[in-house]
């Protein structure tokens, strides 16, 4: 191991070697060998063929220098090409609404509709994380039940929930279907992160997320765009979000038309 590691350094070094020395021999070579035929030209000696040859190669090599140094310049500068990200659906619309009936008791109402993009499709899956105390549950709302669809929820009450939302019929290739789910959550202790965020893992034509709250109680709402999940590599700047004022609630509404890949777009606040 220690004879093939060493072997493979030292054609390495020959290599770099090599490259120097033609480099430096065009790069030096060149001009000397065209100004030795000049003087011997403007001296009228009678050049000799070698000197023409000698020169010839010597060109070329600086040429091919050029050439080289061109190509792997386009080649470093231009982007790079990654495969297509397959999807099962195309999402026409994302809608994600945290509903604060007040500090303890949350419910998350998630609607979507989209177009089925793989051969057949009988249910599909879905995630949600709660960073407080307490799930309950995620549920079809009513209009959703009349389509004769059902949830598989998960048993599992720590984050993330996952749930199966099963359609009443075998969806194919080209259909389109739509449902709405709301999730009942608690944070009885006050320790849920203040954010509500959605990661584009499907192409989306539009995504919606709402946070409503009762008056006085969050300030400094603002939305984010981040390319990692971790909320560590921001992109741009984040937004402050108008109120609008609804009674005694307030919502903050960011719509996002075409929405990247493997963004994750976020709404932080602080609570008052």
């Amino acid at each position: 191991m220690n004879k093939t590691v060493k072997d493979v350094g030292i054609s390495m070094l020959s290599n770099a070697i090599w490259e120097l020395l033609l480099i430096v021999g065009a790069a030096v070579g060149t001009p000397i060998m065209a100004t030795i035929v000049l003087i011997k030209k403007g001296n009228g000696e009678d050049i000799d063929i070698v000197w023409w040859i000698i020169l010839v190669v010597f060109a070329l090599l600086s040429i091919g220098n050029i050439i080289v140094g061109i190509l792997q310049f386009v080649r470093r500068t231009n982007k790079p090409t990654f495969p297509a990200i397959k999807s099962d659906v195309l999402y026409e619309m994302m809608r994600t609404e945290l509903y604060f009936a007040d500090r303890e008791n949350i419910k998350c109402y998630r609607e979507v509709r989209f177009k089925v993009l793989c051969d057949k499709m009988r249910s599909i899956r879905k995630q949600f994380t709660w960073t407080g105390d307490g799930y309950k549950g995620t549920v079809l709302d009513e209009k959703s039940k009349g389509k004769n669809f059902k949830i598989d929820d998960s048993v599992r009450r720590l984050p993330p929930q996952i749930y199966d939302v099963e359609f009443d019929a075998e969806k194919k290739k080209g259909d389109r279907v739509s449902y709405r789910v709301i999730t009942e959550v608690t944070d009885k202790t006050h320790v849920m992160q203040p954010s509500l965020s959605q990661q584009i893992n499907s192409k989306t034509k539009k995504l919606e997320l709402v946070l409503t709250v009762p008056r006085g109680l969050v300030k400094n709402v603002t939305s984010s765009v981040y390319a990692d999940s971790a909320h560590k590599v921001e992109i741009g700047v984040s937004k402050k979000i108008d109120t609008k004022t609804y009674g005694e609630m307030e919502t903050y509404e960011v719509c996002i038309k075409n929405p990247e890949l493997l963004h994750r777009y976020f709404i932080g606040w602080e609570w008052l």
